[in-house]
């Protein structure tokens, strides 16, 4: 695997656990997450420590996830796996007196899954300093003190899940897991770590729902809304460019859900919370650009990873805009010091630009032009 690359447990980055906001205040101990996927509705309740996980405590685990799925082999813990789930299988038929794995319930195959892995867990631990920590996401600031408190509150938040199958009407229960297992012990005067993923954890990684990160990229975000969504919009966009879209859709009040940030009603204060981690989500080339646009039950954002938004910008401005903008273009073009500048501002943004043909690069560069007059130039 590529040096900063990892395997992250798609479900985990999928919860809405890590505040990115400092102003929310925990409004109890407990939050209840329910999801309904794939004929099954899962409830699960998170019971926090003192403080709510943040941003930095995400970047802690995935600095967890990136020396797991890079320093031990995932063949062999795949294979230890398989091993153990035909142990629990057998146990179960035998247990029921049943011969054919379908006569088995849903519930009772994610409960021979769990118990499984939690077999094998117990073999792949990870022996770490909070230097190794440390160096892997501050490079020469030191902040021990800091990652082992990070390590004690994703070591305290307890999940218990609960699951309902539609298919059988039967019921899964796990009473209470830790979100990281971490034991710290005193070694030479310094912190020692032994550190397990929980089973879910582990499972999911085994059987590859995961997705690829970028350790770098994810500590390299100044806001932590853009950290946190460019995970949410990681899997997102590689399934609309699959299928051919140009952008991937959220309503506002989901965003906030997963951001755990405070829901806003009015545009200007909304574009005032989220302008500047959009903007830095461009910056780092996620996507091309954002709209914030309002509908019927309140606001929803295109994120864009094509070029199509300049064109699409365009064509939901009002007639009148549209007039001012061509009226405006007709006025620079006629200056040559200004249009020198505004040309060299497109070109300087096409240089950056990778198109597969010059004949695409024609087609957005009329609606890129209107843009670039209409952000920077219309008053």
């Amino acid at each position: 695997m590529q040096k900063n690359k990892f395997y992250t447990d798609l479900n985990l980055i999928n919860l809405p656990i890590f505040s990115t906001s400092k102003r929310i205040k925990r409004k109890s101990e407990k939050e209840i997450i329910e999801i309904r996927k794939n004929n099954k509705k899962t409830k699960l309740i998170i019971t926090y420590p003192q403080k709510k996980l943040t941003f930095f405590d995400r970047k802690i685990l995935a600095s967890i996830e990136y020396i797991f799925t890079n320093h031990l082999s995932l063949a062999k813990i795949e294979k230890s796996f398989n091993n153990e789930y035909e142990k629990e299988l057998e146990k179960v038929k035998q247990k029921h007196s049943i011969k054919s794995t379908d006569e088995i319930g849903e519930s009772e195959k994610q409960l021979i899954l769990f118990s499984a892995m939690e077999n094998v867990q117990k073999e792949y631990k990870l022996y770490l300093t909070l230097k190794e920590i440390n160096d892997l996401i501050f490079n020469k600031s030191y902040l021990h003190k800091e990652i082992k408190q990070s390590l004690i509150k994703l070591s305290q938040t307890i999940i218990y899940q609960t699951s309902h199958y539609f298919i059988d009407n039967s019921v899964l229960e796990i009473p209470g897991m830790q979100l990281l297992n971490v034991i710290i012990s005193r070694h030479k005067n310094r912190d020692m770590l032994t550190i397990t993923l929980n089973p879910f954890h582990m499972i999911n990684i085994v059987q590859k729902k995961v997705t690829r990160a970028d350790l770098r990229l994810l500590n390299s975000f100044r806001q932590p809304i853009a950290g946190r969504l460019s995970e949410l919009l990681n899997k997102a966009l590689y399934g609309s460019k699959t299928f051919n879209k140009s952008k991937v859709v959220y309503d506002y009040s989901y965003i906030c859900d997963y951001l755990q940030i405070e829901k806003r009603k009015a545009e200007s204060l909304i574009l005032q919370q989220l302008k500047k981690p959009f903007n830095e989500l461009i910056e780092k080339k996620i996507i091309i650009n954002w709209l914030l646009v309002k509908n019927l039950f309140g606001y929803e954002v295109s994120f864009y990873h094509s070029h199509n938004f300049y064109e699409d910008y365009y064509n939901m401005l009002d007639k009148k805009t549209k007039i001012k903008i061509n009226k405006g273009l007709a006025q620079i073009i006629k200056n040559e010091s200004v249009y020198t500048e505004f040309k060299n501002k497109i070109e300087m943004y096409f240089e950056k630009t990778n198109f597969k043909t010059e004949t695409e690069l024609d087609q957005v560069k009329p609606f890129y032009s209107k843009y670039l007059y209409l952000t920077e130039y219309m008053k």
